[in-house]
């Protein structure tokens, strides 16, 4: 998030009426010698702010997004907690929020090279929106709190793969089909520095493997046996 801070160093408490003069004050009469001939002097209200302009992150394209090809660097554990990381996630969450179809995002799909990714609660409840081979989600189904994972390590996969239906944020209109592993471990650290373990299978699986593949620099389509357009995509 950029902030760009502007300061306003004055503001004047009374604009311009009809017979006065530029600075404010009434069109001279009889000057005050107190005044220093002047006539009166213009009030000012003192304000000084700060005007704090929050740019929010967006989904960058594969075309224009240098990061996705990048190997994300590790965030240290001191700076997890750190207004920028924070802000980061915050964002990520919302853009994963207004995505209709999307389950999971890493920090460099928004052009922030940090090996970090959140996964969101639709994939937590076993949902497919960016699956077409798995179910889909309840319409009642419980809000889940999403995941994040920061400095994410892939500890077991199992040796069997199959061919799954992939999509990507940052590659709108196409979905492939990739070999991913059915089973997949990983550690990493979640938004409040705490480190934790956590063992998937299917479709979290397959997402913990796309994910590690984007803080490599390395996309679905680079893996996919086969990519093809999706034509109702909106």
């Amino acid at each position: 998030m950029k902030r760009s801070p502007a300061t306003l160093p004055f503001q004047l408490d009374s604009g311009m009426r009809r017979g006065a003069s530029r600075n404010g004050c009434p069109a001279p009469t009889n000057a005050d010698p107190a005044d220093g001939g002047i006539g009166c002097r213009p009030r000012f209200l003192f304000m000084p702010t700060r005007s704090i302009v929050a740019v929010m992150r967006t989904i960058i394209p594969e075309q224009k997004n240098p990061a996705l090809r990048e190997i994300s660097r590790e965030i240290p554990v001191s700076e997890i907690q750190g207004k920028h990381i924070q802000s980061v996630i915050a964002d990520m969450k919302k853009l994963l929020a207004k995505e209709d179809f999307g389950v999971a995002l890493a920090a460099n799909q928004v052009g922030e090279p940090i090996r970090l990714f959140i996964v969101s609660w639709r994939a937590l409840a076993r949902g497919s929106r960016n699956a077409p081979d798995e179910e889909d989600v309840p319409d009642d189904a419980p809000a889940l709190p999403d995941q994040v994972y920061i400095n994410p390590e892939l500890l077991k996969m199992s040796r069997g793969k199959k061919p799954k239906h992939e999509g990507c944020l940052s590659i709108r209109g196409k979905w492939g089909l990739v070999p991913r592993a059915e089973k997949a471990s990983v550690r990493a650290y979640d938004e409040h520095g705490v480190r934790f373990t956590r063992g998937a299978s299917g479709f979290l699986a397959h997402i913990f493997q796309h994910e590690l593949d984007h803080l490599d620099g390395i996309l679905y389509t680079d893996k996919a046996d086969e990519v093809y357009d999706d034509a109702d995509e909106k």
